[in-house]
């Protein structure tokens, strides 16, 4: 995936443009799995950073 932004918004409209399924499987899914799990820490981390504030 790339890092700036004009081509990362190239390579998800190649993502979701694309007939080319077969190639995509893979690494979408890796990247699905990082960005998920990267979201759930944060998610987390906010609230226990929550819970501690209140206490």
């Amino acid at each position: 995936m790339p890092q700036e932004p004009m081509n990362f918004f190239g390579w998800l409209m190649n993502c979701c443009v694309s007939d080319d399924r077969s190639s995509l499987s893979g690494r979408m899914l890796s990247e699905v799995a990082v960005f998920a799990s990267g979201m759930a820490a944060s998610g987390i981390t906010l609230y226990l950073a929550g819970l501690y504030h209140l206490i």
